[in-house]
C-alpha cells in the first residue's frame, strides 16, 4: 500500500465524507497491495457519490470478477467504457489476468 498518499486520503474522506475522489484515491493507492475483493468497498462508496468516476466501475467490475460474478462485472465494465473508451486495453489486460489466477 502506498502509505503517506493513502494517509493524506483518509484525512480526506474523514474531513469530507462526501468526497468521491478521496475514496476513490484510498481505493487506489490500497489496491497496489489489497486484493481485489477489498476493493469493493469503497468503490461503491465512490460510486454512491459520484456516478461519473470511470475507473471506480472498473475496479468494482474487477472485484466482482473476481469474486465470480459475471453478471455484475460485465455491467460495470460497459460502464467504465461508455464513459472513458481509453481504459480498453488496460481493463482487458486486468480481466484475462484475473481469469488466469482463477484456474
Amino acid at each position: 500500500m502506498l502509505q503517506e498518499p493513502w494517509r493524506i486520503f483518509a484525512q480526506a474522506m474523514r474531513l469530507n465524507p462526501k468526497s468521491a475522489p478521496a475514496y476513490y484515491g484510498a481505493e487506489w493507492c490500497g489496491s497496489q497491495a489489497a486484493s481485489l475483493r477489498s476493493r469493493l468497498p469503497t468503490s461503491i462508496k465512490a460510486l454512491s457519490l459520484d456516478a461519473r468516476l470511470e475507473h471506480a466501475y472498473a475496479n468494482r467490475g474487477l472485484a466482482f470478477l473476481s469474486l465470480g460474478k459475471r453478471a455484475e462485472a460485465e455491467s460495470d465494465f460497459r460502464l467504465a467504457l461508455a464513459r472513458a473508451p481509453g481504459l480498453r486495453a488496460e481493463l482487458e489486460e486486468s480481466i484475462r489476468v484475473i481469469e488466469r489466477l482463477k484456474k
